[in-house]
């Protein structure tokens, strides 16, 4: 994602990009509930969950390099897509880590980013992947 220009710096010195913001989570993300926060525990075992959801990213040379677009043609959509999965607490609904990257190009699937997530689950992992169906 080296060339995505997701963010600007406001005092006009250029952009900022998205390192700051992924430094700054890196460094405060982590589970909040204790054992009397309702919802949280099963037993011993912290409850986390797994979702995925996609952000429009502004529509830049760099952002489309770096993203991709959800179609293709005249039904292409105005803005490169993100695609983020994350884990979070069930109890607190704190987010304990997140991965982000592009919805078209190679590693775009829709589990690109479980298994680099895993670790922040703390141990183990059980999930269970529910489809809509129409």
């Amino acid at each position: 994602m080296g060339g995505a220009d997701l963010g600007r710096d406001h005092a006009g010195a250029g952009a900022a990009g998205f390192e700051p913001v992924r430094d700054i989570f890196a460094r405060v993300a982590a589970p909040v509930a204790d054992q009397l926060t309702p919802g949280a525990f099963l037993g011993a075992w912290r409850l986390m969950s797994i979702d995925g959801f996609e952000w429009d990213a502004p529509d830049t040379p760099g952002n489309a390099a770096a993203f991709g677009y959800a179609g293709s043609g005249p039904e292409r959509p105005a803005f490169p897509k993100v695609r983020v999965v994350s884990i979070s607490e069930y109890g607190s609904h704190a987010v304990v880590d997140a991965e982000a990257g592009g919805i078209a190009g190679k590693g775009a699937g829709g589990a690109f980013a479980g298994p680099q997530a895993l670790p922040a689950a703390g141990g183990g992992l059980a999930a269970d992947r529910r489809q809509e169906l129409s």
